[in-house]
């Protein structure tokens, strides 16, 4: 399967935009206010929708603050 990358340009500082994609307090206030997280490598973030029905998990795979986030894939909707 091929990788997914997205790139988008967003007016506001990298360090506050690095919060906002990798700590619980940023994912949830943009992504699912149902985010379990914590921003280091190896952890396992999940977020859960429709009182849990459909959780996603992602695996950080790579920190570069405040320059880049890795993620993997590790289960969620079939899509």
């Amino acid at each position: 399967m091929p990788d997914i990358k997205h790139q988008l340009g967003i007016g506001a500082p990298p360090d506050r935009v690095f919060e906002a994609v990798i700590t619980q307090k940023g994912l949830s206030g943009w992504r699912a206010t149902d985010t379990r997280a914590r921003p280091e490598v190896g952890s396992v973030v999940k977020f859960g929708f429709n009182n849990r029905q459909t959780v996603f998990e992602m695996e950080i795979r790579g920190l570069n603050s405040p320059l880049k986030v890795r993620w993997f894939c590790r289960s969620g909707h079939p899509e």
